[in-house]
């Protein structure tokens, strides 16, 4: 079926590929000829935001993320938590970083460090999704708070409101898991503001794209937080940084980018895996806007793999133009799946019913035509 061209400057382009709008599944990539297997499609360097999950930080390189099945890497930065596999890793991320960064990264450290409250202490919140009404009032509320938070730390007497405003975001319990996530797109937004929001030349290197992309050409989820709670947490972190991050990076922690990270991120993320073991471990997720064009496919037909912070993307069979190329969502997973788990992962994560020739052929309703 021939689809209309999508005509977005900022989508990824090739000799082998065109990103298109397909009928029923959003945005998809097809072969614009032939294919042989074994052809490189594309290398996505455009990496957004990214996330260690706290019990992998000792163990995976805060930069490249390198991983040697539980190894405690040998260059350790103490007062921000991470660990790097060389100095020269740990420079790289000093690097972009900057200073104010490694403060930043500091700081929230600090918080993780400190006495969490109890359960019956925190906020016990409703566990269903939150409307969008729900979810424009809370970021509008914070949006409030934080203007009184910027200004207790700008100034030299600050009024009752902007104190209380700044204590009660520090007495706020930390979020490990969002905290960190939330200041890495700050920084994105910081050091490479074009990469963040603005248009990226497309830049063809002979067969294959070296692309970057910016984050906003991502289909958007206008409401991205699982639940209450999951909403309270992002709002929380976005408090917390701007409580504790250093003043030169206030401009670019805003409520605009916190929720732009997550309306993108919540369908477009990619798992940071182990890379020698068929990648059952996972260690984190990050965003890389160029290779989230690709659709899902239980038996693809694109392979990927990522080499430090690049994904590459090959044909992994012979395709025909015209042809849709997908890579498997599950990370390897689904070769110890049957369809019905497959679907259940899918549903959970992705949020649809996976209708792709491999999980047809095995529904014994569409077998059987019932």
């Amino acid at each position: 079926m021939q689809c209309p061209p999508l005509n977005n400057p900022r989508a990824p382009r090739s000799q082998f590929f065109a990103v298109e709008q397909t009928p029923n599944a959003g945005r998809g990539v097809f072969a614009v000829h032939d294919i042989p297997t074994g052809t490189l499609l594309l290398e996505a360097a455009d990496l957004t935001t990214s996330t260690i999950h706290r019990a992998y930080r000792k163990e995976v390189c805060a930069h490249c993320f390198a991983y040697d099945r539980g190894v405690i890497w040998p260059v350790r930065e103490v007062t921000t938590g991470f660990a790097f596999c060389t100095q020269q890793c740990r420079q790289a991320w000093e690097a972009f970083v900057g200073e104010d960064g490694v403060i930043a990264y500091e700081a929230i450290e600090t918080l993780f460090k400190k006495k969490q409250p109890s359960a019956d202490e925190a906020d016990i919140l409703e566990e269903k999704l939150p409307t969008l009404q729900t979810v424009e009032a809370q970021w509008s509320a914070a949006s409030a708070r934080g203007a009184l938070i910027v200004a207790a730390r700008k100034s030299a007497r600050p009024s009752k409101s902007e104190k209380r405003a700044l204590q009660t975001a520090l007495q706020s319990p930390a979020i490990p898991s969002v905290l960190p996530y939330l200041l890495s797109g700050v920084l994105t937004a910081a050091r490479m503001p074009d990469q963040w929001l603005e248009k990226q030349p497309v830049a063809e290197k002979q067969k294959l794209i070296q692309h970057r992309s910016s984050i906003l050409v991502l289909h958007a989820n206008p409401v991205p937080y699982s639940s209450s709670s999951h909403l309270h947490e992002h709002i929380t972190s976005y408090l917390h940084l701007l409580a504790v991050v250093p003043i030169s990076l206030l401009p670019w922690t805003t409520t605009a980018n916190c929720y732009i990270l997550a309306t993108r991120d919540a369908q477009n993320a990619f798992g940071l895996r182990s890379l020698d073991d068929g990648g059952d471990e996972v260690f984190g997720y990050g965003d890389w806007p160029s290779a989230s064009y690709w659709n899902h496919n239980c038996t693809p037909n694109v392979s990927k793999r990522r080499t430090g912070r690049m994904w590459q993307f090959q044909a992994q069979r012979n395709i025909e133009a015209g042809e849709q190329l997908c890579i498997t969502y599950l990370g390897g997973d689904e070769r110890k799946m049957d369809v019905v788990q497959r679907r259940e992962r899918l549903r959970k994560d992705w949020g649809f019913h996976c209708l792709c020739t491999c999980c047809a052929a095995a529904d014994p309703i569409v077998r059987t035509g019932s």
